[in-house]
């Protein structure tokens, strides 16, 4: 894909079963020889990049997602990033940072996948969520989305809070500084949410491990990856079946089509969160 991938071949060829992900994880990870090598050279030129734009209005840049959960697959993932300007930035400025954003990079991911939020959103996260900017540069689904036609956007929920746990500041303060905690029962309802969404939408596996970090979310307060939440859920014999399958297509790179009895089960685990949401108020 670029140069960075062509120092890592075995990168390009190959989709780890997901008996083995374990195993390969740790190469994309914080810390790892890979991680350190690719993804602060793609930070600092997309901050330097940004920190132009903004002409003096860049508060910070956090990396969340795949790429610091554990689960980045070169070639298949997206880059996810918050970018976080001052409240005052106008329009200009705003266009400015977009452009920057949508513009096409070498990267071993797909694409990326940013949202440009103000400061005062990020530190104090609250409905309706807004949001600038979102741009996505994946070829398949590249667009950019402008906050002043949408009042606020909800996936922010689940971004701010993998941020806060587990996010790389590529520049500006720490993430736990960056963005606002949000109550557990607001992160709740929007992956029972999420999980509804991505029964009628998603692919199967896209669903499926979805619901299996999901449900340990809901059960133990941990935030993980989709193949950690499947190996999670296989340990505990949760839907090995489906939940095997799911794993095996995300490690292949495959998208299954929806499936009726992933649906249901998907569909039953938005319900189980939603039913412990309420039971605990």
């Amino acid at each position: 894909y670029n140069d960075d991938l062509r120092a890592y071949p075995k990168f390009e060829r190959e989709r780890y079963h997901y008996s083995l992900f374990n195993c390969c994880q740790g190469m994309y990870q914080l810390g790892s020889p890979y991680w350190e090598q690719f993804f602060p050279r793609t930070a600092r030129t997309l901050v330097d990049d940004l920190a132009l734009a903004a002409d003096g209005s860049l508060v910070g840049v956090c990396v969340h997602g795949s790429a610091v959960l554990g689960d980045f697959i070169p070639g298949a993932s997206d880059l996810d990033v918050l970018v976080v300007v001052e409240d005052d930035v106008d329009d200009a400025l705003l266009d400015r940072v977009t452009d920057t954003l949508a513009s096409d990079r070498s990267m071993p991911a797909t694409g990326l996948e940013a949202s440009v939020v103000a400061r005062t959103a990020a530190a104090s996260p609250a409905k309706p969520w807004p949001f600038r900017v979102h741009v996505t540069t994946a070829p398949e689904d590249r667009k950019v989305v402008s906050g002043r036609t949408h009042s606020g956007d909800p996936d922010l929920v689940l971004h701010y809070a993998v941020a806060r746990e587990r996010g790389w500041s590529a520049t500006g303060p720490p993430p736990t500084e960056l963005f606002g905690s949000l109550p557990t029962s607001i992160v709740l309802e929007q992956i029972a949410d999420e999980l509804r969404w991505a029964a009628d939408n998603g692919s199967a596996s896209y669903a499926v491990l979805n619901a299996c970090r999901a449900l340990c979310f809901s059960l133990e307060g941990r935030i993980c990856s989709k193949s950690q939440g499947g190996e999670w859920a296989l340990l505990r014999g949760i839907e090995p079946q489906l939940v095997a399958a799911a794993l095996d297509a995300r490690a292949q790179g495959t998208r299954p089509p929806p499936d009726p009895v992933a649906k249901r089960w998907v569909l039953a685990a938005a319900d189980d969160i939603r039913h412990r949401l309420q039971s605990s108020l």
